[in-house]
């Protein structure tokens, strides 16, 4: 909702108590929290339910694997505003989804950039007070980056594999380092007074995307001030964190809990400009087989037997007597298996599990004896003058374009915007040329936005 509109919003408005014309500063008081409830509503999404009795508040948050390919972003396009977040979620076909931007209630503009299907809203456009998260799909898996307030981005200055695009405000969370001080005469925004927030943030790993809404306005949970909000989403793992439209808009859905599972505050949903919402489409498990084995995963005479391998979901397995190591039921997704063995440096690896197949990922691990003169490493990484090849595979079908590789290096957060980079480890350089080849492009775009 922009600023011109808020004389329409005089009943919605007349709550805040705070009509300071200058940023202020405002102090929150730390609560202990409790975990009333937690489910896995599906692989890959965790939604934790928390009160404090001492607001009072209640906070719905939503974790979401963005490395699964059971999972995929999604915004509406611009013939679908105006619609509650249940009724969008159902027509579009989401399992979850949350309230977007801030938005004229007479036209549903929203207040920032807005894009879905991959089709930036002609009515809507980026200023310096909004900021907005933006998604691509490659390789199975999704994407998130942010652009921060401060920046003003066209839609055409985005990567045309752009999927979707939703705006907001205010910035809660930057660097993982909750901000503090806010314009409490943003009277849309509310900053300053204790109400109903939602929120999306991205942890500092870029793998997992945040959701979470606080309900407000009621007896069991009056709400939280925005710095209150952002110390919460920070003390969660948010490295970055947006606002999204607060007060009686803000709305979580989870279509396997029943709907909408959070309480806004007007008894009922309100129609609005936009959402963010995720899709989940079951997938056949996968598996992942290798060999550990001394310097080179060729030579079937350095087989390292006993080596512990454990995958980034806590599941390990031993080498047998020929290296070997296998794990099957995994859920299609961005896996990583860390291999270590006594007197040799640890190794991390990820592929691309594929739906009902299997994908190969032998690691070389090398003595520590080779660290000596150079230092130390950090873990996953091998000397780099003694990398060996590694097993590839067959690419995944997602759309029948996805392939196995992992994705090359983005462009890390500047002082204009904050990035999700594509990270790639020393030993994911050990993919053959061919593999190499199939993210040159993805590449390009990548650098195309660090200018």
């Amino acid at each position: 909702m922009r600023s011109a509109t808020v004389a329409a919003f005089t009943a919605f408005t007349a709550l805040t108590a705070f009509t300071a014309l200058t940023a202020l500063t405002v102090p929150s008081v730390a609560h202990a929290e409790v975990t009333v409830a937690e489910s896995t509503p599906y692989r890959g999404v965790v939604h934790l339910v928390r009160t404090d009795d001492a607001i009072p508040a209640q906070l719905h948050l939503v974790r979401i694997n963005l490395t699964s390919a059971e999972l995929r972003l999604l915004a509406p396009a611009e013939r679908d505003r105006g619609m509650t977040t249940s009724a969008w979620a159902e027509a579009a076909g989401a399992a979850l989804a949350i309230s977007g931007d801030l938005f004229d209630p007479f036209s549903f503009t929203p207040a920032g950039l807005a894009a879905g299907d991959g089709l930036v809203w002609p009515s809507s456009s980026d200023d310096a007070a909004e900021g907005f998260i933006w998604f691509i799909r490659s390789m199975s898996e999704n994407f998130a980056m942010f652009e921060l307030p401060e920046s003003i981005v066209g839609g055409t200055d985005l990567d045309s594999d752009m999927l979707g695009v939703v705006g907001g405000r205010p910035l809660y969370v930057l660097g993982g380092v909750p901000v503090a001080t806010f314009p409490c005469d943003d009277l849309l925004a509310l900053p300053c007074e204790r109400a109903p927030r939602a929120a999306v943030g991205l942890t500092e790993d870029e793998r997992t995307l945040l959701l979470a809404v606080v309900d407000g306005w009621q007896a069991g949970s009056i709400g939280l001030t925005a710095a209150e909000f952002a110390e919460l989403l920070a003390a969660e793992g948010a490295h970055v964190a947006l606002g999204l439209d607060p007060g009686a808009s803000s709305a979580l859905y989870i279509e396997s809990e029943g709907g909408v599972v959070s309480s806004p505050s007007d008894g009922a949903e309100r129609r609005l400009a936009n959402h963010l919402g995720v899709s989940f489409t079951a997938r056949e498990d996968g598996r992942m087989t290798g060999f550990v084995r001394a310097r080179d995963v060729f030579d079937t005479t350095a087989n390292l037997v006993g080596a512990q391998v454990q995958l980034d979901n806590g599941r390990d397995v031993t080498t047998d007597i020929d290296g070997l190591f296998q794990f099957a039921n995994l859920t299609p997704r961005h896996t990583c298996a860390t291999a270590s063995h006594t007197g040799y440096r640890s190794v991390t690896q990820c592929r691309l599990i594929p739906s009902g197949d299997e994908i190969y990922n032998s690691i070389a691990l090398f003595p520590n004896s080779d660290f000596i003169d150079a230092g130390p490493l950090p873990p996953d990484a091998a000397p780099p003058d003694a990398r060996a090849p590694t097993d590839a595979a067959p690419a995944e079908d997602d759309a029948s374009t996805d392939a196995t590789s992992p994705l090359p290096p983005a462009p890390s957060a500047c002082a204009c915007h904050a990035v999700a980079s594509r990270r790639t480890t020393p030993t994911q350089f050990l993919l053959l040329p061919a593999l190499l080849l199939l993210t040159a492009a993805a590449r390009a775009r990548s650098r195309r936005r660090a200018g």
